[in-house]
């Protein structure tokens, strides 16, 4: 099934915050507003790493190392993780039906913690990333035009 039927969005707003990623310097990516704020490299592995274990835990049942922000020093090596990911992610969900995109998949997986309305379907998960990627898209874009404001320069 192909994803971009179930949303059409999907490819667009993986470009976009690719795109937006890869404008910043290395020295950019770990600005943190405030001096307290997550840095832009925070956010986007943080966002990636819940992806990968949406998709790895939750979906095909399997442990996800959780990768440091530290490994990804510049926009090149966010840029490349934000697209290995994705494809990990296109491959484990392309091959479902829409039957298989509604299966339900229990949360948490504990049987002593689970209850009926903490179970989720496929598609919840993938519209979760989808919604996920939007919502650090804005927060890149509005980190990008707070450092431009600041800085009294454009590019």
């Amino acid at each position: 099934m192909l994803l971009e039927n179930i949303c059409p969005g999907w490819v667009e707003a993986h470009n976009n915050l690719q795109e937006a990623i890869s404008v910043f310097s290395e020295s950019e990516l770990s600005e943190r507003p405030n001096g307290t704020g997550r840095s832009v490299r925070e956010i986007m592995v943080s966002m990636l790493n819940h992806e990968r274990f949406l998709i790895s835990h939750i979906l095909l049942g399997t442990r996800e190392e959780i990768l440091p922000p530290s490994e990804f020093a510049n926009p090149a090596l966010l840029v490349e993780l934000g697209r290995v990911t994705r494809i990990r992610t296109e491959d484990a969900l392309r091959p479902l039906t829409e039957a298989g995109l509604r299966a339900v998949r229990t949360l948490p997986a504990d049987t002593n913690l689970n209850r009926y309305e903490t179970n989720v379907t496929v598609e919840w998960l993938f519209l979760k990333i989808l919604q996920q990627e939007i919502f650090t898209w804005g927060q890149v874009a509005l980190r990008w035009e707070d450092m431009r404001r600041h800085s009294g320069y454009a590019r």
